[in-house]
């Protein structure tokens, strides 16, 4: 978790700095949408390219003899498909990606029909991914500390169920407060990525990860778009925040069942 935290604040700190001067920068450059994709595309391009150049493999824990046996932890008949805390971990992360990916995709949407400028609801979305990036260390250095995991989930997701209950009511003003909690509620990110660790053995760790990414970015693709259908049946968003209610309920009933400590 505490290692998960540390590069997860990449992931923060991009997209904090991609939702804060997208509306404002980027975008005037072409004024389209087509040229502000193909300029974010520049420094994933940047990424990769570093990435082939700069990082060397990981020699496997279960051949090399630096990383040695360590009786069960490396056994290879493990079947990752039929480990139930694998896919409850992966339901959680579904859960999880719903909840972000719909608040930074409808944030500023649902602020403009409170009333707010599109800039002020896209300075928001970016104020609540900046205070997440030092949440998604802190997060995992207090669980690594006490050696909890569960509370710190199950608490999020009662956080998840109170943000978007308060989001269809609150005026623009309280907005500013509620991206500040919800970016504490974001940086759970890092505790339920390495959540795979703890349940199959080290030669299982890609495969269970490789389940739960795939099964849980699946709510990426869900929850904003749910949201977006809901804004044209109704014109409000409120629906969208209901549905958000009920996805942190889920998740919070997902993390009780878990078995972890």
């Amino acid at each position: 978790g505490l290692a998960t935290g540390v590069y997860v604040t990449g992931v923060g700190t991009g997209t904090a700095v991609s939702l804060g001067i997208t509306l404002p920068i980027i975008f005037p450059i072409t004024n389209s949408v087509r040229g502000t994709l193909f300029i974010w595309s520049i420094p994933a391009a940047v990424g990769t390219i570093l990435w082939w150049l700069v990082v060397k493999e990981h020699p496997s824990s279960h051949s090399d003899p630096k990383y040695p046996p360590k009786g069960k932890e490396t056994g290879k008949s493990h079947n990752s498909w039929k480990n139930r805390n694998i896919w409850i971990t992966a339901f959680i992360l579904f859960f999880v990606n719903i909840q972000f990916y719909t608040w930074s995709g409808w944030t500023p949407q649902l602020m403009v029909l409170k009333g707010a400028q599109p800039e002020v609801g896209a300075l928001m979305i970016s104020f609540n991914a900046w205070v997440s990036i030092p949440f998604m260390f802190l997060i995992p250095w207090a669980s690594h500390k006490i050696g909890l995991v569960k509370p710190f989930i199950w608490l999020t997701g009662l956080g998840f169920f109170l943000s978007a209950w308060a989001a269809i009511y609150i005026p623009v003003p309280l907005g500013w407060p509620l991206m500040f909690f919800l970016g504490i509620l974001l940086a759970i990110f890092p505790l339920v990525l390495a959540l795979p660790v703890h349940f199959v053995p080290v030669a299982s760790v890609g495969e269970a990860t490789g389940i739960v990414l795939s099964i849980g970015y699946l709510g990426a693709l869900i929850g904003p778009w749910i949201a977006g259908y809901m804004l044209d049946v109704s014109g409000t968003l409120n629906q969208a925040y209901i549905f958000l209610v009920g996805a942190g309920i889920a998740f919070f009933l997902y993390s009780w069942i878990i078995k972890n400590k």
